[in-house]
């Protein structure tokens, strides 16, 4: 077992994806107060034959691994992303209390207008490595809130909440749809008749 299985953290199934909670310590100040930096991380299974969800892959393992170990560069370029779509907001009413949203100084303004829902690994890679996508509530579109898609540390795409997990916008970068890997095959067994 090498030192980045041990690090993994224990994904469950829920019939839909497989998830688990995170501690991602860099987005501690854009999550919600009791989360105690814990982040819902969900992985949509690699395509599969048969009934049974595939296990996450290699590529989706890889990415979960840079997730934790690159957290600082990754939440700079996701928040980069962020503070980019708030300017482009600027002066439109909080769609909280009917005020224009103010200038911010810097990143570190976003504090009080976006919060980390999620983060996805999507069945897409490239590289070797699956994409990430992160989804946000925010202040400035409370309908569709806000969504990032990186690669590795390179942000991809941003816009609504549902391009953290389009797998057609990580096509359009180059990435492919992830395949399970082949059951093993049984040999049969010649019986004997009596």
């Amino acid at each position: 077992m090498s030192e980045s299985d041990r690090d993994m953290p224990a994904f469950t199934w829920d019939g839909h994806c497989w998830s688990a909670q995170i501690k991602l310590p860099a987005w501690k100040p854009y999550l919600r107060k009791p989360s105690r930096g814990f982040v819902s991380v969900e992985v949509t299974p690699p395509e599969g034959k048969g009934e049974a969800p595939s296990p996450p892959s290699e590529e989706q393992q890889r990415a979960i691994a840079q997730l934790i170990a690159d957290q600082e560069k990754l939440s700079a370029a996701v928040l980069k992303s962020l503070f980019k779509q708030y300017r482009e907001a600027e002066g439109r009413s909080d769609e909280d209390d009917d005020r224009p949203l103010r200038p911010l100084k810097d990143v570190t303004g976003l504090r009080r207008h976006v919060t980390l829902n999620q983060v996805h690994v999507l069945s897409m890679a490239k590289q070797k490595r699956a994409y990430l996508g992160f989804g946000f509530s925010c202040s400035w579109d409370e309908e569709h809130g806000a969504g990032v898609m990186t690669h590795k540390t390179r942000t991809v795409t941003d816009g609504g909440a549902d391009h953290a997990f389009l797998w057609w916008l990580a096509k359009r970068d180059g990435g492919v749809r992830l395949k399970a890997p082949p059951a093993p095959r049984t040999k049969a067994r010649a019986t004997r008749k009596k």
